[in-house]
């Protein structure tokens, strides 16, 4: 009479339940601190540092506070563990913006069931979804379930010993389209007042994939690579903010500058000056006006410094109308945009034509259909 032998069957302990963020929800604002808008009467928060609130007049704080306001908030992650099984565990926390999980970002080995999130694209739906492993074998996973990032801008980047590091991307352009997130960065400098660790330069490099670092210091100030050169390739291209864009020598660099942007190898940039307010501030406005970002938010964008360490930063100053004024000296008609007038400068500079269209196709997007009362600033 042959031998039985009994297999035991692999003891599956149920679902995972998932938890926060709920299916279909949108989650909180995701930075710390916001702005009011333009109209707004409310002052901004309560300081840390105890200094007086700038006013929507004020131009610059000489005071270096000693908190940072220009920083991302994480988007939390909760979840039940499976009803069998509760210790002894580890869990994979996968998340994506396809429904198939197909290019996810992995967070491997978290030992409790929740996690915190920073640098999700704003105003962007994502799929996510939990596996619980046991000696390092899956036992048990969760369904896929479905959120979205709030609409408000920007996108910081959290990056240790730096400020004022915020993504370019996620502004509206007429049309249903937005200018694309994860492609090109704005900074402080990274090795003069300030110092990058070694954890800044990982999540530059590994993170954010920077390719290419633009640097628009002057040579006064020495400028010189701040990451490894075999992975970033540094680029001088000195500038002057504001009404300085009129000078010859600068106009030159600003066509350089154009022609790195419509470089499709040389993305992800990281582009900065020395607080990441002034210089490289006027760059991102010729950039996002070239795009056909608005008015109120090419505004909006360049106030979001005066969280930063280095001061404020208003639509009001004497030195953002200069800049309004330099732009204005190109245009055509009076009715004219500054759009227009950015277009028209940049060709006045020598930047070609088909560069432009080569950024525009770069650096745009469809937009995601609108949400009820969304939030802009």
């Amino acid at each position: 009479m042959g031998m039985f032998f009994w297999r035991r069957r692999p003891h599956h302990p149920g679902p995972i339940m998932l938890l926060e963020p709920a299916e279909g929800s949108l989650t909180p604002p995701l930075q710390q601190f916001r702005l009011p808008g333009p109209d707004a009467e409310a002052d901004l928060p309560p300081d840390p540092d105890g200094l007086p609130q700038p006013r929507p007049e004020s131009w610059w704080n000489p005071q270096r506070l000693s908190t940072d306001r220009s920083q991302p908030q994480p988007v939390a992650f909760r979840w039940l563990p499976p009803p069998a099984r509760r210790r002894g565990l580890t869990y994979d926390l996968l998340i994506a913006t396809d429904q198939a999980l197909a290019h996810p970002l992995v967070l491997q080995g978290i030992e409790q069931p929740q996690a915190r999130i920073r640098h999700l694209f704003v105003d962007t739906d994502y799929y996510w979804k939990v596996i619980a492993n046991h000696s390092g074998v899956p036992v048990s996973e969760s369904p896929v379930r479905h959120f979205r990032t709030h609409p408000a801008l920007p996108r910081w980047l959290r990056v240790p010993e730096m400020t004022n590091v915020r993504d370019l991307g996620g502004w509206p352009v007429p049309g249903g389209q937005r200018v694309r997130q994860g492609l090109i960065y704005r900074s402080s400098e990274m090795n003069s007042h300030l110092n990058l660790t070694p954890e800044g330069t990982e999540i530059l490099l590994h993170e954010l994939g920077i390719r290419t670092d633009l640097d628009l210091r002057a040579e006064s100030e020495e400028p010189a690579p701040a990451l490894p050169s075999q992975w970033v390739r540094h680029v001088s291209l000195p500038i002057r903010p504001y009404d300085g864009i009129l000078e010859p020598e600068v106009q030159s660099t600003i066509a350089a500058l154009f022609v790195e942007f419509a470089q499709a190898d040389a993305y992800p940039i990281l582009m900065h000056c020395w607080a990441g307010a002034d210089r490289a501030a006027t760059a991102a406005f010729l950039l996002h006006a070239a795009l056909g970002v608005q008015e109120p938010e090419l505004a909006a964008d360049y106030e979001l410094s005066s969280l930063s360490v280095w001061g404020d930063r208003s639509r009001h100053s004497p030195q953002y109308n200069s800049l309004l004024a330099a732009l204005a000296t190109f245009a055509e008609s009076p009715t004219d945009t500054v759009n227009v007038h950015a277009v028209n400068y940049l060709r006045a500079c020598g930047v070609p034509p088909e560069a432009l269209e080569a950024i525009r196709a770069l650096l745009l997007e469809t937009a995601p259909a609108p949400l009820p009362e969304r939030e802009r600033w």
